[in-house]
């Protein structure tokens, strides 16, 4: 995916409105002042579902997947402020596009995420941890920027097919050593 940030900073959502998800954080911290000049898309809850927001956060619906890539595309960065989730797919899909990505740490995705370098980790419902958060990386396109190329440089080595190669021998290796 090409990234093509939009002209104004842009946080991208990936979810559903199940309360384990914590949309509602997210609404709170982009409600506030500090963040009003900041978009949040969210994809996968349906307009209406949190009665009035203010014009920078906007529900999206359930998108098909070109319109999700679209959005990726444009984002400053992605957040995932889930109250427990393993391993979201959504945050392992935004680190492969190149997203500096803000998630809780109640959430598996965070031992990928090099805090400061390639996004941050914040208490699920600490607002003000978002908020701050949030304001680092859309601080500037060139901030944005550079917090995702980190992390895609990082996904591309790891994921490489040498590296996941050497590990499946590796596993295979000490299931045939027992």
């Amino acid at each position: 995916v090409q990234r093509r940030l939009a002209s104004r900073p842009t946080c991208m959502m990936l979810t559903s409105s199940a309360r384990i998800k914590n949309v509602a954080t997210a609404i709170e911290a982009f409600s506030r002042p500090e963040l009003r000049h900041v978009a949040l898309y969210v994809a996968g809850v349906s307009p209406g579902t949190y009665g009035e927001l203010p014009d920078n956060i906007v529900l999206l619906g359930k998108l098909k997947r070109e319109e999700i890539t679209g959005y990726l595309q444009q984002a400053w960065a992605f957040i995932h402020p889930s109250l427990a989730d393993t391993g979201p797919t959504a945050v392992k899909e935004a680190r492969a596009v190149g997203l500096p990505c803000i998630v809780s740490t109640e959430c598996g995705a965070k031992r990928y995420v090099i805090p400061g370098k390639a996004g941050f980790i914040i208490e699920p419902t600490n607002v003000n941890q978002l908020v701050d958060a949030v304001l680092c990386v859309t601080r500037d396109a060139e901030t944005a920027l550079a917090m995702g190329r980190y992390d895609y440089e990082r996904c591309c080595h790891e994921l490489s097919a040498t590296v996941m190669y050497d590990k499946i021998c590796s596993i295979y290796g000490e299931i045939l050593e027992q």
